[in-house]
């Protein structure tokens, strides 16, 4: 994509090199990144919902010779025998028996590394329901986990929920801001080195399943350092530095080295030099959408050269240089940073014009490709005569009934009967069963995660 859109600007007269300008998706970094870590273990999950019906009952196995891709084949395993309509309604009675909110534990898929994550959260929130369920039925013996095995679903899973976490702040709409990078990158980095002290820890005492992870998060580092490498583009400097709040504050913390504050500021300032300090009022107010005077009183505003001078010669670049001043003015308790410049570009017009490209850039395509995919499930090869302007308006009243919270109301009779009754049905949730899902798992998290200490591979937050 970048490729082409460097031919076309070419064609516009527009020098713009893919390759030095490319700004990868911090979300698919992170998605590489666990992905290449769940394969080193071989606990990644299979292109579709098949996986080996082969699984060796691990109770008779040492601890020492647990395989992660079996642990979670287990999950995978259980799930399915959970998700029937008879292990369902079983399970069901299970969790009310032991007051524990029944959830379904949905299988994973190898597009989303997430969804790994998701089932082992809640095969963890209903440990004592999948034991008492898999006592009960006597087809669920291999799907029993030891005291052991836990402990590794549940190492796995405190290591992995950061990765999580900022895949989903990264997916979010609402703050797009790209000066959210370095500080995740250091939040990744930090929790992969705290959970290679565990496991060295854990090495010296003999278990062998230690050094596999070691060799996996080796692969892993070394992976997100190759990344971290191409962060020193100046948009992501930049985009701090023009963040309100921010400016230069953070580059004289622990996490930075001395003189990166000035150094970033030389680079920011170089940018503003030579494209936009040269700019002409003219040039601000055409590419400046509402100036805050009436649209006649602004088509008029530059109507004869006096007042062409009294604009050039009582601008605030006569005053001082915009980037100093704006160095120099108090920090802003500002959230969003296109808050702050949506009300301040009259104060820093040239600036203001450098806050814009820089922070129209976000740190993921998540929301773009989330789009696709809801364009992909709506034009499917049944619906291959669409028009464009039939799938548009598709989707913007699915997204309409998504925020009003209202589902499409069916006639029964006009649904196949063949797509009845099967076990795939079982799986699927509601919106109102996936929120409530996602609610309890919230709040059972805070405690779980408050119980958990660093010998067991996580780290609070």
């Amino acid at each position: 994509m970048c490729r082409a859109l460097s031919r076309l600007l070419l064609q516009q007269g527009i020098a713009w090199d893919h390759k030095q300008r490319h700004i990868p998706c911090m979300a698919h970094i992170i998605h590489n990144n666990v992905k290449a870590f769940l394969t080193a273990i071989k606990a990644a999950a299979a292109d579709d919902d098949n996986f080996n019906e082969h699984h060796p009952d691990l109770r008779d196995i040492l601890e020492s010779d647990i395989q992660f891709g079996d642990l979670l084949n287990k999950c995978r395993g259980l799930a399915k025998k959970i998700r029937t309509p008879q292990g369902w309604e079983l399970f069901q009675k299970i969790c009310k028996t032991l007051r524990i909110k029944p959830l379904k534990i949905l299988l994973d898929a190898a597009t989303r590394w997430g969804t790994t994550h998701r089932m082992l959260e809640r095969v963890l929130y209903l440990r004592e329901a999948v034991r008492r369920f898999t006592f009960d039925r006597d087809d669920c013996d291999q799907f029993m986990f030891t005291d052991a095995e836990w402990g590794l679903l549940e190492l796995i899973c405190g290591f992995l929920w950061p990765f999580r976490w900022a895949t989903e702040a990264l997916e979010s709409s609402e703050k797009p801001e790209l000066d959210r990078v370095f500080w995740i990158y250091n939040k990744l980095f930090s929790q992969i080195e705290t959970f290679q002290q565990t496991l060295k820890r854990r090495e010296t005492r003999g278990e062998l399943w230690a050094t596999e992870l070691l060799e996996a998060l080796d692969k892993m580092y070394e992976h997100l350092r190759k990344y971290y490498r191409k962060v020193g583009q100046p948009v992501y400097s930049d985009s701090m530095i023009l963040h309100p709040r921010i400016k230069l504050k953070l580059f004289d913390t622990a996490d930075w080295n001395d003189g990166d504050a000035e150094h970033y500021r030389k680079i920011c300032r170089d940018n503003y030099d030579a494209n936009y300090a040269n700019l002409s009022h003219s040039d601000i107010r055409i590419n400046t959408p509402y100036m805050g005077l009436s649209q006649k009183r602004n088509t008029n505003a530059l109507e004869d050269e006096y007042d062409q001078y009294l604009n050039d010669q009582l601008s605030t670049e006569s005053s001082g240089h915009e980037l100093d001043m704006y160095l120099l003015a108090p920090t802003v308790l500002a959230k969003c940073s296109l808050d702050y410049w949506r009300c301040s570009h009259l104060k820093y017009p040239h600036l203001g014009m450098m806050a814009r490209d820089v922070l129209a850039v976000p740190p993921s395509g998540s929301g773009v490709e989330r789009e696709f995919s809801i364009a992909g499930r709506v034009a499917t090869w049944q619906r291959s005569r669409l028009h464009a302007e039939t799938i548009t308006a598709i989707m913007i009243y699915k997204n309409y009934l998504k925020r009003c919270r209202r589902d499409i109301k069916l006639d029964i009779h006009f649904v196949e009967t063949a797509s009845l009754g099967t076990e795939e049905d079982v799986e699927a949730e509601t919106q109102e069963e996936e929120e409530e899902a996602t609610k309890t798992i919230e709040e059972w998290r805070q405690d779980w995660r408050a119980g958990l200490d660093g010998l067991r591979g996580t780290r609070r937050f």
